[in-house]
């Protein structure tokens, strides 16, 4: 058996991979403009960048935070907007970042400081980034969601 000496060469000259965190629930477009501006910067240093401010409206906080913390998972760093301490979707990605042992980078020393100051609670009944701020909603068994009742997130109660 050979090996290809393609997929080689692809690894070798892989782009350090970096995904943005950063404020957005509050802020005008959901602070899109600086995210993609910081994306590209990013690009233009090299950068494969990881933008969660590509996702369209429409979805649910605990959605979005998922989707991120899927995505972050494939980066090699976390680069930090300022204001980030004040989200609590940042916050979940800082710990995780943390978790998978990522480099951080940011808009400046400040944002650096206190990512290294943060302190996840040690107290949580729940498990990691996973729940911070209980976020995140519950795990459901499939068909426990009734999705006619998705307006008043009514549950509907299983019957097994």
């Amino acid at each position: 058996m050979t090996t290809s000496t393609n997929a080689l060469s692809q690894t070798d000259n892989r782009k350090p991979v970096v995904f943005i965190s950063g404020p957005m629930t509050g802020i005008e477009n959901y602070n899109r403009e600086m995210f993609h501006h910081e994306a590209s910067q990013l690009r233009n240093i090299g950068f494969t960048v990881l933008n969660p401010a590509i996702f369209p409206d429409g979805l649910e906080h605990h959605q979005y935070l998922a989707m991120t913390l899927v995505m972050l998972e494939q980066a090699d760093a976390i680069y930090l907007l300022d204001g980030w301490e004040n989200s609590i979707g940042a916050k979940a990605e800082v710990i995780r970042a943390r978790e998978l042992n990522l480099m951080f980078l940011g808009q400046s020393w400040e944002v650096l400081w206190a990512a290294a100051a943060l302190r996840p609670a040690t107290n949580r009944t729940s498990g990691g980034a996973f729940d911070v701020g209980g976020v995140l909603h519950r795990p459901m068994q499939p068909g426990e969601y009734d999705f006619g009742q998705r307006q008043t997130g009514q549950m509907r109660e299983r019957h097994d």
